[in-house]
């Protein structure tokens, strides 16, 4: 597809803002032309794709040799999608059900999403997946979804040789390079659990703090939420387990104010604690926000 018709392609996509397309395209199209390696490639490649299909979600997903299913390698705004956590579990596992499939899927996820999967191929071997979460245009809308599906299917025809020559650098094969893409998954794994634990250390040799007057508790509070927010965290609840953002409170009875767990419970927002000094912080992942389940 060439870049004329591929720049058609997306004139049909529904959207809410203003996209110049052609410039898009074109540097989706340098991107794919260079020569930065995989680890730097994937996150511009996504960056772009989001844009030119007016997506808040995607991501690469990746099977190393002797593994049998696929992994994300690069990951972008699942943690901001209006969905349950059964949504999305069902969005990865239609990634595991199509990525071997000839041609790109586009499955519906709940009456405001779909999810846009493409193939990435070396030849006749299915090797990983690109997955975007984009609008849905309406329940009864197929128009969109054909929209979707043909310029995924553009999108795939630069991507995957970019992917295969980043692959085929020097001596390296495809066997090696997805090896080296799971490791790269695990390195980051491990460096989130490690960057978890440092902030568990470092709140709990806080715990029994209070900051000498409530504008001082109140700016720790938000700079301790600040920190979490940065990296999709929130604390635990030490009276209900649930995740919270912690906040110091004014109370009449002391002056400094009291330390309180702002969540939802039930639907409803409740506010649990009233500690004068700080109690034991554990951090936990961000809740997804709240959604419709699949029918």
């Amino acid at each position: 597809m060439n870049e004329a018709t591929l720049v058609e392609a997306f004139r049909g996509i529904p959207r809410r803002d203003s996209v110049r397309i052609g410039i898009q395209v074109g540097k989706l199209r340098k991107v794919c032309m260079g020569d930065q390696a995989l680890e730097a490639f994937f996150p511009e490649a996504l960056d772009i794709l989001l844009r030119l299909f007016h997506a808040p979600a995607g991501a690469f997903w990746f099977r190393p040799f002797n593994a049998t299913t696929l992994f994300p390698i690069s990951r972008v705004g699942f943690e901001h999608l209006s969905l349950s956590n059964s949504c999305l579990s069902a969005c990865e596992q239609m990634v595991r059900g199509a990525w071997q499939s000839l041609a790109p899927q586009v499955r519906p996820i709940d009456r405001s999403f779909v999810s846009l999967i493409g193939p990435i191929r070396d030849g006749s071997t299915s090797i990983g997946a690109l997955q975007l979460v984009a609008d849905s245009g309406g329940d009864k809308d197929q128009q969109p979804k054909l929209v979707y599906a043909r310029a995924m299917a553009g999108v795939l025809s630069l991507i995957q040789p970019a992917i295969h020559r980043r692959m085929q650098v020097g001596e390296t094969s495809i066997r090696e390079a997805t090896d080296r893409l799971a490791q790269l998954a695990d390195q980051l794994t491990g460096l989130q659990q490690s960057m978890r634990h440092a902030i568990d250390q470092t709140l709990g040799q806080l715990r029994g703090a209070s900051f000498g007057s409530l504008e001082a508790n109140q700016q720790f509070t938000r700079v301790i939420h600040e920190l979490l927010e940065t990296h999709g965290l929130r604390v635990v609840c030490p009276e209900c387990g649930a995740a919270a953002i912690l906040r110091c409170s004014k109370n009449p009875r002391t002056r400094d104010g009291v330390f309180v767990f702002d969540h939802s419970v039930a639907g409803r927002r409740t506010f649990h604690g009233g500690y004068t000094t700080l109690p034991v912080l554990q951090v936990v992942s961000k809740p997804p926000r709240r959604g419709k389940s699949l029918a």
